[in-house]
């Protein structure tokens, strides 16, 4: 399960235990305080609403960020393609440089297109990487946008996720650790190997 359902609370559950310290105490029950059932099965109805609002919304952060884990392996496979591109332009150059770089350009290259391969010209290839490159980051902008969102929309249904802050603030004093700090944890972790 995602979220801690036990921080959940029925705010009926809390008058209800109140109540029966009272009836304990007192011998007389009057009708008027005792909820009635239909109350409590609406107070039940809602709040199985928001633990199974908070699942949904908990089940498409994950997918989200699954998807940005993809956009973002294929985006470096991109740029590792577009780096041996250059490489392979800057070693096909020589001497005459200007012919040897429209050369460079017009020269056809073996492209992987789903599942066939095809052959174009560098300058096609690179064109089409860089566009994808562009598409793919617009999408990971989009799905970290509706991330922050669905994150916020969760912590409104479960506060105790972010122990009762605002995630968005918590996020934003978030800080490296200094020169000094790093040493110290360097400094603990190397001592502990050294005597273990």
């Amino acid at each position: 399960m995602y979220a801690k359902w036990d921080n959940f609370k029925d705010s009926s559950s809390e008058s209800d235990a109140g109540e029966e310290e009272e009836d304990e105490s007192e011998d007389a029950v009057d009708v008027d305080e005792v909820q009635p059932a239909e109350s409590r099965a609406a107070t039940t109805a809602t709040l199985i609403e928001r633990i199974v609002r908070a699942e949904l919304v908990g089940e498409e952060i994950l997918v989200d960020r699954r998807q940005v884990v993809e956009l973002d392996r294929k985006r470096n496979q991109n740029r590792e393609a577009l780096a041996a591109l250059r490489r392979t332009a800057r070693q096909d150059v020589g001497p005459q440089q200007a012919a040897a770089t429209s050369a460079a350009q017009t020269t056809k290259r073996w492209v992987c297109m789903g599942d066939y391969f095809i052959r174009q010209p560098q300058f096609k290839v690179v064109e089409a990487l860089q566009a994808d490159q562009e598409r793919i980051e617009a999408e990971i902008e989009t799905l970290n946008q509706r991330i922050k969102q669905k994150t916020s929309e969760l912590c409104a249904l479960d506060p105790s996720i972010a122990s009762g802050s605002n995630i968005h603030s918590a996020f934003a004093k978030l800080r490296g650790l200094s020169p000094s700090e790093i040493e110290s944890v360097i400094g603990m972790t190397g001592a502990g190997m050294k005597t273990a």
